[in-house]
C-alpha cells in the first residue's frame, strides 16, 4: 500500500490521499512506512476541530518546516467526522488558534495551503465507504487519490478465486480461515500476486507450497512451563553455526557467505490447548541456500545432533526432534511473510535480525514490506546449489528412502511399515514363484543405486514380506552393507512397479533361465490339466501369458497385449488365440515328450511306465486339439474370464508425467528416458524414436529458421514454444483455451501439424461444433470426447459462420481440469479427467456470449502476423516470406528434433512458468471488447445525470430491443443484465419508490430527426 501511494505522490509532487479501511487494518502503519520511503517528516495526527489542533495551527507548523526541504506527511484521522462538523454558515476564514469548529471556507483555504505546496502530502483516513462520503467531492477538491484498504483485500480475494483449484489438483498456495482454499499461481503471475498481497492490510492467512528445490527453512517450536523467553541471541548464533557446518559438508563453504534471516514474534504466549504451557519459537530462512530437499533433511539431522547440549539449556518441554520441525523442510507449506494462522491471539512473525554463516549479526539495508515478502518467499528461488560429488550417493539414497505422503498420512518410523502401505500378494505358490523370477535378475541390477532401489520398490509393491529376498539379492553387490535394505524398506514409497515389471526384467536379463522357469512352472499346471477341460487348458494359457495380455471387457471382447514398450489393442484377442497353435501347442508337446522319455527309462511292464505313456498320449491329443478352431474358440471364452482386469481401460494413459516413444518412455518428472514397463499403463506413442536435442544438426538449424519466420518476435516465439512444452504433461493447471488467428497463409496450421507429428497419438482433433452447438443430451453418445481420454492436445478448426459462437459452459468444463463423463457409441459411459489442452485455429474470431471473469480468464488470443507468399516484398512487409513447397516433407524431417527441443523447453517451463507477452494480452483484450455487445447499448442509451434514476426494468426492455435490432441471438437474462449494469456503471442498485435502479444515470432521450 505504501509503495502504491509513493508512486502517486512522486508523479505529482504533492497531493491529497484518502485512505479507507476497517479499524486496525494498518492505515497509520502505511503512513509511517510512506514517510520512511520518501525520507520525509511525519506531522503528528491531528483533528482540526479540536482545540489547539486547527488547520491554521498545522499550516503554520508545516510552513515552518519547509526550510528542511524534506517531504512533509500530514495525517488527519477520521476526517469524515471533521466534515460533519464543518460550519457552512460562516463565510470568512477564522485565523484563531483555538477555534473548535472550522467553517467551510477555512477548510478549503487550508486544504490548498497543505496540498498544493510542493512535497507536502495530506493523508486523510476514514472507516466509511466512499459512497457514504457525499460531502467528499465538494469539500476535498480535484486532486484526491483514494486508496481503499478493504478494496485491496477484495482484489486479492478475487485473484485467489480466479486461480482456485479443486481438491487434489496441483496447487502453489493455500489460504486458511473463512475463505480456505488451494490455488495455483503461474510463475508469470507471481509478481502480480505479490503486488496484491503486499497492498493488503493484516490479518492474512496464506501459505506457500515448496517447489522441487527450496531454500533452507527452519521452524523452531518451543514449549515452556513459564511465560518467559528462554533463548538468547547466542542460542540463535549456535543454531546458525550448526546448520552452516552441516551445509558445508554437502554443498561446500559457499554457504558461509549466505545470510540467515531471523523472524520472531513479540513475546511468548499461552498454549490454548494445554494448561500452564507457553509457546515460543523462531523462524529462520536462508534465501540464498537453495538445494534439494534430501540435502536439507540430512542437514537438519546433523544440526540436531550437534545442538543437543545447547537445547538442554532452553529447558523446553518438547524433544529437540519435535522442536526443529521436519515437516517444513519440504512437506508442509510455509507461511508467506506477513501471514499467520487464523484465530484469536495469533500474530505473524517479524524480521528481527540477519546473521551470517558464522552466526554473527550483520547490518543490512532496511527493506520495505514488499521487498521482505519477495526475499523470504520460497517459490521464487531458482539458483540452486550443487551437491558435492562425495556426498551425492548419500543424498540420492536418502531421497529414495524418504516418502512424501498425502496430507494426513504418517511417515513410517524406523523398522516399522505404515499400515496404509501394507501389501499382500495372492498366495504362497504365487509368492514362491515371484522369488524364483526375482532370482533371475542380473547381478548388474544391484551394483548401481538407481536400479537397486527400483528392484526394492518393485518387490515392496508386490508383497511387504519380500524384504529378506531383496536383502539376499543385494548381497551380490560388492558395496553391500548389512541393515541398509531393512532401513530403506521401512520408509519406502508405494508406486506403480509391480509383478509385470519384475517378469519383464527377468525375461530381459536371463531369457534362457526365464524360459526354463516358465516350463518348470507350466509342467505342474499342464499335468493338473490332463482332464482336458476348457478351463484347465485356459489356466495353462493364463500361466504362460498373464503378464502380456489383459482382457479389458468380456462383453465387447476387448483385449490388450504388451508389445515393446506399451500396451496395444488386440482385435478380439487374436494375437493370444494365434499362440494356442504355436507356443501353447509346443508346451504340451514338450511335456508329452518328457513323459514319454521318463516311460522309456522305467522298467518294462512297470505300472509307472504305463501311466507315463497314458499321460503322454493325452497331452499329444490335447496338443492336436489346440489346432482345432472350435476348441480354440471355447478356450478363448474361458481365457476372457481369467485374463479379465476390472477398470483396466480407465487406468490406461493416466500417468500424467509419462510420454511413450517407439524406443521407450520419457518420464517428465524424473527427466529420464527408459524402457517401457507394463505398469506404466501406456498405449499411446509419439510414433517417433526419442533422441536428445542436437542444436548443431541440419534438422535443428532448419527448424529454428522456420520458427523464426512463423513467429518473428522473440517473446512470441518463446511463449508459443513454452506453450507447446506445457502440453506435454497431462496436467491442465493453466486452464486456458487458446485461439490462434490471423489471415491465411501464416503457417499457424502447419506449426500445429508439426506438433501433431512430433506428439503422435497424444494429439486429437475435435469437431468445432462440439464447442459451438448446444450441449448434447445427457444420454447421448459423445464419442469425440470419450476418444479424447488420455490425449494431451486437441485442435479445432475454424467454425462456419452459422456455428460461430462458443459454448462457454462446455469450454469451461473441458479446460477446467474437472472430471467429465462421456460415452462412445454402443459403449458404457466413462468418467475421466481431461488431460488435453485446446487450440482453436481460425481466421475470423467466433463470438463469445459471456462477459464473466471465468470466461476471459481462460481465453488467450495469439495472432500470427507472418505471410508466406510467392513473391515476398520485404520493403512493404517485413513479415513476408517465400512459400516453401517442400514444407510437408521437411515437417516429417523436423518432428523428432522438435520434440527434443520441447523437452528442453519443458524444463524451463517448470522453473519459469509461462509469461504472456503484451501482444497476447492486447489481442485478448480487444477480442473481449468486440464481444461486449452490452457495452454498445450502455454507450448509446445510458447517460450520466446527477439527479437521474435509471430503472433496471426499463433499461432491460430497451436492451432486449437493442439485441433484436442488432441480431444478437443469445437472450439477455434479467439477473445477468442487472449485474452487468452494476459493473459497467460502477454503482449499486437501490430501491426508489419501490423501483429497482441506479442513481446518477438515466436513459438517453432519443433524437427525433423529423422535429424542428
Amino acid at each position: 500500500m505504501a509503495n502504491n501511494i509513493e508512486k502517486h505522490i512522486l508523479s505529482f509532487g504533492q497531493g491529497r490521499i484518502i485512505l479507507r479501511g476497517a479499524p486496525g487494518c494498518g492505515k497509520t502503519t502505511a503512513t509511517r512506512i510512506l514517510t520512511y520511503l520518501v525520507g520525509g517528516v511525519l506531522v503528528p495526527v491531528f483533528d482540526p476541530t479540536r482545540k489547539c489542533g486547527s488547520l491554521w495551527d498545522i499550516s503554520y507548523y508545516v510552513r515552518t518546516m519547509r526550510g528542511s526541504n524534506n517531504w512533509i506527511i500530514v495525517v488527519m484521522e477520521e476526517f469524515d467526522g471533521v466534515l460533519q462538523k464543518l460550519d457552512c454558515t460562516h463565510n470568512k476564514c477564522s485565523k484563531e488558534k483555538d477555534v473548535e469548529v472550522v467553517d467551510k471556507a477555512s477548510w478549503n483555504c487550508m486544504m490548498d495551503q497543505l496540498s498544493y505546496l510542493p512535497k507536502v502530502v495530506l493523508i486523510m483516513t476514514t472507516n466509511e465507504t466512499f459512497e457514504n462520503l457525499n460531502t467528499l467531492e465538494k469539500a476535498a477538491g480535484p486532486r484526491n487519490f483514494p486508496f481503499d484498504l478493504r478494496m485491496e483485500t477484495e482484489k486479492l480475494q478475487a485473484f485467489i478465486e480466479r486461480h482456485r483449484v479443486s481438491r487434489g489438483a496441483e496447487f502453489t498456495h493455500t489460504q486458511l480461515g473463512a475463505h480456505a482454499c488451494s490455488f495455483y499461481v503461474p510463475y508469470a503471475e507471481l509478481e502480480t500476486f505479490f503486488d496484491l498481497y503486499c497492498a493488503c492490510p493484516p490479518p492474512l492467512h496464506i501459505t506457500e507450497r515448496h517447489r522441487t528445490f527450496s531454500p533452507l527453512c527452519i521452524d523452531i517450536d518451543l514449549r515452556h512451563a513459564r511465560l518467559q523467553r528462554m533463548y538468547t541471541m547466542e542460542h540463535l548464533s549456535q543454531v546458525v553455526r550448526a546448520y552452516s557446518e552441516a551445509l558445508v559438508k554437502y554443498v561446500g563453504p559457499i554457504v558461509l557467505n549466505s545470510s540467515f534471516y531471523i523472524l520472531e514474534k513479540a513475546a511468548p504466549r499461552a498454549d490454548p490447548k494445554k494448561l500452564n504451557v507457553y509457546k515460543d519459537g523462531v523462524h529462520i530462512i536462508a534465501p540464498g541456500i537453495v538445494t534439494r530437499p534430501a540435502v536439507l533433511h540430512l542437514v537438519r539431522l546433523d544440526a540436531i545432533n550437534s545442538l543437543r547440549t545447547m537445547y538442554a539449556e532452553l529447558d523446553s518441554l518438547n524433544m529437540i526432534e519435535d522442536a526443529f520441525d521436519e515437516a517444513v523442510v519440504s512437506r508442509n507449506n510455509w507461511f508467506l511473510h506477513g501471514s499467520r494462522k487464523p484465530g484469536e491471539g495469533e500474530t505473524s512473525y517479524s524480521l528481527s535480525m540477519v546473521l551470517d554463516g558464522l552466526g554473527n549479526q550483520v547490518e543490512t539495508q532496511v527493506l520495505t514490506h514488499a521487498q521482505e515478502v519477495r526475499l523470504l518467499s520460497v517459490r521464487n528461488k531458482h539458483e540452486q546449489l550443487s551437491v558435492l560429488p562425495e556426498q551425492l550417493e548419500r543424498v540420492i539414497e536418502h531421497e529414495q528412502m524418504s516418502i512424501r505422503p498425502d496430507p494426513g498420512s504418517m511417515i513410517a518410523r524406523e523398522g516399522e511399515i505404515a499400515p496404509e502401505f501394507r501389501v499382500t500378494y495372492t498366495g504362497e505358490d504365487d509368492l514362491e514363484h515371484v522369488c524364483d523370477v526375482a532370482r533371475l535378475l542380473s547381478p548388474q541390477r544391484f551394483l548401481q543405486y538407481d536400479s537397486w532401489i527400483r528392484v526394492g520398490w518393485c518387490l515392496r509393491n508386490i508383497d511387504d514380506t519380500l524384504l529378506p529376498l531383496w536383502d539376499e539379492l543385494s548381497k551380490q553387490a560388492s558395496n553391500y552393507a548389512p541393515g541398509v535394505c531393512a532401513n530403506t524398506w521401512a520408509r519406502m514409497r508405494q508406486g506403480s512397479l509391480g509383478v509385470g515389471t519384475l517378469h519383464m526384467w527377468a525375461r530381459t536379463d536371463d531369457p534362457v533361465g526365464y524360459t526354463a522357469l516358465r516350463s518348470k512352472t507350466l509342467h505342474g499346471i499342464i499335468t493338473n490339466g490332463l482332464s482336458g477341460t476348457h478351463n484347465d487348458i485356459a489356466r495353462v494359457v493364463h500361466a504362460m501369458f498373464k503378464h502380456r495380455f489383459v482382457c479389458a471387457s468380456v462383453r465387447s471382447k476387448t483385449w490388450y497385449e504388451f508389445v515393446g514398450h506399451r500396451w496395444k489393442l488386440s482385435d478380439t484377442g487374436c494375437s493370444l488365440r494365434r499362440r494356442f497353435s504355436s507356443e501353447v501347442w509346443q508346451e504340451f508337446i514338450a511335456t508329452s515328450i518328457r513323459y514319454q522319455q521318463r516311460s522309456l527309462s522305467s522298467p518294462s511292464g512297470h505300472a509307472d511306465q504305463q501311466d507315463l505313456l497314458e499321460k503322454s498320449k493325452k497331452l499329444t491329443a490335447l496338443a492336436l486339439q489346440l489346432k482345432n478352431t472350435d476348441f480354440k474358440d471355447k478356450i478363448m471364452k474361458e481365457c476372457m474370464e481369467l485374463f479379465y482386469e476390472e477398470k483396466f481401460e480407465e487406468r490406461l494413459d493416466s500417468n500424467l508425467n509419462l510420454i511413450g516413444f517407439e524406443n521407450g518412455v520419457y518420464d517428465l518428472d524424473a527427466e529420464e528416458f527408459r524402457d517401457g514397463r507394463p505398469d506404466d499403463m501406456i498405449t499411446f506413442s509419439t510414433g517417433n524414436d526419442f533422441a536428445p536435442y542436437d542444436a548443431h544438426s541440419p534438422a535443428a538449424d532448419e527448424l529454428q529458421e522456420y520458427l523464426a519466420q512463423v513467429l518473428t518476435k522473440p517473446d512470441m516465439r518463446e511463449y508459443v514454444l513454452k506453450l507447446f512444452a506445457s502440453f506435454l504433461h497431462g496436467a491442465t493447471k493453466e486452464q486456458k483455451f487458446y485461439i490462434w488467428t490471423g489471415s491465411g497463409s501464416n503457417s499457424k496450421s502447419k506449426l500445429v501439424e508439426l506438433f501433431e507429428l512430433a506428439f503422435g497419438d497424444y494429439c486429437c482433433k475435435l469437431p468445432v461444433t462440439l464447442l459451438t452447438q448446444k450441449r448434447a443430451a445427457s444420454n447421448a453418445a459423445t464419442s469425440e470426447v470419450a476418444n479424447a481420454k488420455g490425449k494431451r492436445f486437441a485442435s479445432l478448426q475454424e467454425p462456419s459462420e452459422a456455428d460461430g459462437q462458443i459454448n462457454v459452459g462446455l469450454m469451461k468444463e473441458l479446460s477446467g481440469g474437472d472430471r467429465i463423463m462421456a460415452r462412445c457409441i454402443y459403449k458404457e459411459p466413462i468418467e475421466f479427467k481431461p488431460q488435453f489442452k485446446m487450440i482453436l485455429l481460425c481466421n475470423y474470431l467466433p463470438d463469445v456470449p459471456s462477459d464473466d471473469g471465468g470466461t476471459w480468464r481462460r481465453i488467450r488470443v495469439v495472432e500470427f502476423t507472418s505471410k508466406f507468399v510467392d513473391k515476398p516484398n520485404p520493403d512493404v512487409n517485413d513479415n513476408e516470406f517465400p512459400i516453401d513447397i517442400d514444407l510437408l516433407v521437411k515437417l516429417q524431417r523436423w518432428k523428432e528434433a522438435f520434440m527434443a527441443l520441447l523437452l528442453l523447453y519443458y524444463k524451463r517451463y517448470i522453473v519459469e512458468g509461462i509469461e504472456e507477452p503484451a501482444e497476447v494480452l492486447r489481442c485478448t483484450s480487444e477480442y473481449k471488447q468486440q464481444n461486449d455487445h452490452l457495452a454498445d447499448f450502455v454507450q448509446a442509451f445510458v447517460q450520466k445525470d446527477e439527479h437521474g434514476f435509471l430503472s433496471c426494468n426499463e433499461a432491460y426492455v430497451e436492451a432486449k430491443g437493442f439485441a433484436r435490432e442488432n441480431s444478437i441471438t443469445k437472450p439477455i437474462g434479467k439477473k445477468n443484465f442487472d449485474e452487468y449494469l452494476k459493473r459497467a456503471l460502477n454503482s449499486k442498485i437501490v430501491l426508489q419508490g419501490g423501483v429497482r435502479g441506479i442513481k446518477g444515470f438515466r436513459m438517453r432521450v432519443p433524437i427525433n430527426d423529423d422535429s424542428e
